[in-house]
């Protein structure tokens, strides 16, 4: 009996101290990623390019912590998924574009400040408004599209799953060939 009560013990302030993790990782990607978003909108001696990367960066983890981890709050308590398939499937789709734009972005600073150092004189007309925001626009479609395609295959459009372990309906690989694929293109791209 005591070792049964242990047991339950245990499970009870793990699942405490998940349901803590989740509820405070969750608050700190959204507020962190909201003051980003308005500090770098603010700051105008940073480059236009590399200020709008760096939003759109802001922007795609914002998302994974709005659509993604807020609501794991509450299967990290459960361990089980209450907001249905068609939540699922968003919270699938819009987790893997973001954290593919998110790595996208970063790069894009860094390939924005080689053009700028390497070059200075044509920089400007090389990298302006109007291709940034192609560029922006372009990884955000690529990307959605990266993650919606796995849900064309299923006839009921359901291919994302809740996972118990991460607390999160996404991070669902069923299918090897995908794996491989985005695993590949991702970080080439």
């Amino acid at each position: 009996m005591l070792a049964t009560s242990h047991i339950e013990g245990e499970k009870f302030y793990t699942k405490y101290i998940k349901i803590v993790v989740v509820s405070l990782v969750s608050l700190l990607v959204i507020c962190t990623n909201i003051m980003n978003i308005i500090g770098w909108s603010r700051v105008r001696h940073i480059a236009m390019a590399t200020r709008a990367f760096l939003i759109n960066l802001s922007v795609s983890d914002l998302c994974v912590g709005i659509i993604a981890c807020a609501p794991s709050s509450y299967p990290a308590w459960t361990g089980r998924w209450p907001y249905g398939d068609i939540w699922c499937q968003i919270s699938g789709i819009v987790h893997g574009s973001s954290v593919t734009v998110s790595i996208w972005s970063i790069s894009l600073v860094s390939i924005d400040r080689f053009c700028a150092v390497t070059w200075p004189m044509r920089y400007n007309t090389m990298v302006t408004r109007c291709r940034c925001a192609m560029i922006i626009a372009g990884l955000w479609l690529c990307a959605s599209v990266s993650f919606l395609a796995p849900c064309l295959t299923k006839e009921d459009f359901i291919y994302y799953r809740f996972k118990t372990e991460y607390s999160m309906c996404g991070l669902y690989w069923e299918y090897d060939i995908y794996c491989a694929i985005t695993g590949f293109y991702i970080p080439i791209l």
